[in-house]
C-alpha cells in the first residue's frame, strides 16, 4: 500500500488533468491519457519512456494499443499503478480526485455493511449468554424447589408433597424422581 501511495506521488504532474466526458473503449482511453501527458512531440516521449519501438508507440498514440503494450507499460518502473488509474479515470469520464472519492465511498459503505453485520451478531451471542444465564439459574432455583419438596416428602409420610399422593421433585443429582410417601 505504501509502494503505491508513493508511486502516486512521484507522477503527480501527472495527476493533474480533468476528463471530461466517458471515452468509449480503453484504446480510446489510452490513446487520451498519452495526450494529456505528452501534448506535443506524444509519440516519441512514449517511446522514451516506456522503451516501446516506434510502432507500440504509434498504436498507444492512435488507438491501435495492444495488450502485450499494455502489460508493457504496467510492467515498466515508469507505469504501474498510477498509470492504470489515470487509464481508468479517463476511460470512467471521472476527475482522478472523484475517481478516489468514489472508491473510498464504496469502501466506506462496504466497512458501514461489515459493522452493522457485526453488531448484529454480537447482539445474538449476548441474547444467548442472556439465555444461558437464566437457564442456569432457573436449573438452580429448580434444583433447591425439588430438594424443598423431598423433604417435605419425606417429613410428612401421610400428606405427601403439595398434597399430592406421589410428590415429584428433582434429586440433589439434577434428574426427576418420583418419592413415594407410603400412600397407594
Amino acid at each position: 500500500m505504501t509502494s503505491v501511495a508513493m508511486e502516486i506521488r512521484k507522477n503527480v504532474r501527472s495527476l493533474s488533468f480533468r476528463a471530461r466526458t466517458p471515452t468509449k473503449s480503453l484504446k480510446e482511453a489510452w490513446a487520451a491519457w498519452a495526450r494529456r501527458r505528452w501534448p506535443t512531440n506524444c509519440q516519441a516521449n512514449l517511446e522514451r519512456a516506456f522503451d516501446l519501438s516506434p510502432g507500440r508507440a504509434h498504436g498507444v498514440v492512435w488507438t491501435g494499443i495492444t495488450l502485450p503494450t499494455i502489460e508493457h507499460i504496467i510492467d515498466h518502473p515508469n507505469g504501474g499503478l498510477s498509470v492504470w488509474i489515470e487509464v481508468e479515470a479517463i476511460r470512467r469520464g471521472l476527475e482522478l480526485d472523484a475517481f478516489f472519492e468514489r472508491i473510498a465511498a464504496e469502501e466506506r459503505e462496504a466497512i458501514a455493511d461489515e459493522r452493522r453485520q457485526f453488531e448484529a451478531r454480537e447482539a445474538r451471542v449476548v441474547a444467548l449468554e442472556a439465555m444461558a444465564t437464566a437457564r442456569r439459574r432457573h436449573a438452580r432455583d429448580d434444583h433447591r424447589q425439588g430438594a424443598v419438596l423431598a423433604r417435605q416428602a419425606d417429613a410428612e409420610p401421610g400428606t405427601g408433597a403439595a398434597g399430592l399422593g406421589r410428590a415429584e421433585a428433582v434429586r440433589p443429582g439434577g434428574d426427576l424422581a418420583l418419592y413415594d410417601n407410603g400412600e397407594d
